[in-house]
């Protein structure tokens, strides 16, 4: 009886700390998504005044680097955006299946969602940093002088 109480206990544990662990992984991505919305919208303003130069006339090499520049940039940016916005999905519904498995289950099927949880877990962890990453090498470039 001792031996399944530790192993219940050990599991609200870990639905606990997992709960945790996805809320604050959805607060970053919040705070993620939000940074790179304003670089592409931002971007998004350069490539609009890039276009109407080149519109009016002013097909200068300068422009017209300056314009495939943006439109590369923002669809990197996009790509991250996209992959920032499943992981944010992700990580909601995880929070939501660890409070489930806290709150709602009984000890066998407790186990079996901890087990999905914590894997599914580790695949966002892998891609938060793979995005991690992605935005670090476009801030490398953009930064180079």
């Amino acid at each position: 009886m001792s031996n399944n109480l530790f192993i219940s206990t050990w599991i609200n544990g870990a639905f606990s700390d997992l709960w945790t662990l996805h809320l604050t992984m959805t607060g970053c991505l919040v705070s993620v998504f939000t940074l790179l919305y304003s670089f592409l919208i931002s971007k998004k303003g350069e490539l609009k005044i890039y276009t109407e130069q080149l519109n009016h006339g002013d097909k200068s090499p300068t422009n017209i680097q300056k314009q495939r520049f943006a439109v590369r940039y923002i669809k990197k940016m996009s790509k991250a955006i996209n992959l920032c916005l499943i992981l944010l999905i992700g990580c909601v519904c995880l929070a939501i299946g660890s409070w489930v498995g806290l709150r709602l289950l009984s000890d066998n099927s407790q186990f079996f969602l901890l087990c999905i949880v914590g894997l599914l877990t580790i695949l966002v962890l892998i891609s938060m940093f793979y995005l991690c990453v992605k935005v670090y090498s476009q801030y490398r470039k953009d930064a180079r002088l």
